[in-house]
């Protein structure tokens, strides 16, 4: 049996103080409301940011905003290996995570599953001991359904349109489709007005749920979103569902920090049938 994996950024990316913590992300959702009128149970996923809740966390909550009501309470949550190592797609298999706000279960039966539909794609905690993108995500959850909900952590050391497409057609070949979570934040380090147009054409990219010219913008235009094979394996899921995407929210360290001249881009996304 796996030891329950201890947080890693408590106290640095949100408050490691149980109390602080609820409410932060209690006065973040009340703050937010999403533009679009969406059923709840029509969504398929949502693209969220992961940076500090300082920075980001405003613009997540859009995400959550719109989950706070869906039946939903299995997750599968995407998010980029920041170390680039192990290089292969990485299932954490069982067990729990903990946050300052208790434990969240994994769904291992789930994680086995995708394991076996995924080429390229292992069975690895070790890979997970430290990576953020996942992490951030749970005390969101944790304080919508207070603990009522399993997930399945996956992070993406290769993040190439052939791993998302693997991951895409895995997810949607199981009995039901979790709801996916894609952890990512945008353009990293650039000044404001730069971030800001890289960013729209990636997003407008993403909105056009075309695979090949999300690829291309990123290459193209060097556009560092750390998630992106996250993103594209959400765009491909809702394509192949007939859905759409669009944008709920973006925002930039900027509206933070007060600093210009390296910002770094953060927008919340949701995927759902129309």
């Amino acid at each position: 049996m796996l030891d329950d994996r201890s947080p890693s950024v408590s106290g640095a990316f949100y408050p490691s103080d149980p109390e602080q913590l609820r409410d932060s992300i209690s006065s973040m959702i009340s703050l937010v409301q999403a533009q679009i009128s969406v059923s709840p149970e029509k969504l398929i996923g949502v693209v969220v940011p992961h940076a500090g809740y300082i920075y980001s966390g405003k613009t997540a909550a859009y995400a959550y905003s719109l989950l706070k009501n869906s039946s939903a309470r299995d997750f599968v949550i995407i998010g980029p290996n920041h170390s680039s190592y192990p290089p292969e797609t990485s299932i954490y298999p069982a067990g729990a995570w903990i946050t300052p706000l208790g434990r969240c279960l994994v769904n291992g039966r789930e994680a086995e599953d995708i394991r076996n539909l995924v080429r390229g794609s292992k069975l690895d905690e070790k890979a997970h001991r430290k990576e953020h993108s996942v992490e951030v995500q749970l005390p969101f959850l944790q304080y919508l359904f207070d603990g009522d909900f399993t997930f399945v952590p996956i992070i993406m050391g290769d993040q190439r349109l052939e791993m998302a497409t693997n991951l895409s057609e895995g997810l949607s070949s199981l009995g039901k489709l979790p709801m996916i979570i894609a952890s990512s934040d945008l353009t990293h380090y650039e000044p404001l007005e730069t971030a800001r147009r890289k960013d729209r054409m990636l997003l407008d990219a993403v909105e056009s749920l075309d695979l090949h010219r999300f690829y291309r913008t990123l290459e193209q235009n060097v556009i560092t979103a750390c998630g992106y094979g996250a993103i594209a394996t959400l765009m491909s899921v809702t394509a192949k569902l007939g859905g759409r995407m669009r944008v709920l929210n973006y925002s930039t360290s900027y509206e933070t920090s007060g600093e210009s001249y390296s910002v770094v881009g953060y927008s919340t996304i949701a995927a759902y049938l129309e």
